[in-house]
């Protein structure tokens, strides 16, 4: 029975390694862009029961696995890396030698910042009159950055800054996000869950975009 139990996750793990070899490839035979996805920075100071770096990296790379054109390097492997960087090695400084090293065998890296997340208030005297809550407004910025490393010296291909607004009607203003949480079904239809599912909409499809000129290059 062992040798048996033994022969079958041989065999599995076998299966897997080549599913992972074909994931690298396009049905036609062409390379895929390998890129490290790096978690989510999360420089806002935003409060929300949980963490907007987890929320924010997965719906990313969930975009990413369902159009299938990029291959993502292991997400363990990434973060094994960033752990090991050092205050130096900052990833959006001008400075790009030490990535080459850092993230070595790796084809593309990319490096999202969340700057701003901020829900502002919008009071209106009609609102004050009728004692009924006034609407919000959701800010989202984004620093973006996408480096090249086939080269002998690492490049920059996408950097910018992505400023994203949502208004949020005033019958949602009050929800308790405690109970409606990222991970429980009801928070994919809440404004926060639709203006993040929004949001890594946008930040996949950027990167797609770049990835797949630079690879054709």
């Amino acid at each position: 029975m062992g040798m048996v139990i033994s022969t079958v996750l041989l065999l599995a793990g076998c299966a897997r390694d080549d599913h992972q070899t074909f994931a690298r490839f396009h049905d036609d035979g062409r390379a895929k862009p390998v890129l490290s996805l790096v978690p989510v920075i999360d420089h806002s100071e935003a409060f929300v029961p949980w963490s907007l770096s987890e929320e924010l990296t997965f719906l990313v790379a969930y975009r990413l696995m369902q159009k299938n054109d990029i291959y993502l390097v292991d997400e363990e492997t990434v973060r094994n890396v960033v752990r090991k960087l050092t205050d130096n090695e900052h990833p959006f400084r001008a400075d790009l030698s030490w990535m080459k090293q850092a993230f070595a065998g790796h084809e593309f890296v990319s490096f999202i910042e969340l700057v701003e997340h901020d829900q502002v208030i919008h009071p209106s005297k009609k609102d004050e009159i009728a004692g009924s809550l006034p609407t919000n407004d959701l800010y989202m910025t984004i620093r973006l950055r996408v480096v090249d490393l086939r080269d002998e010296e690492p490049k920059v291909i996408l950097q910018e800054m992505m400023h994203r607004s949502h208004h949020i009607p005033k019958q949602f203003v009050d929800i308790d996000y405690r109970t409606v949480s990222w991970g429980k079904d009801p928070y994919t239809i809440s404004p926060l869950g639709l203006a993040h599912g929004e949001l890594a909409k946008e930040i996949a499809s950027r990167l797609e975009d770049y990835l797949l000129i630079a690879k054709s290059n």
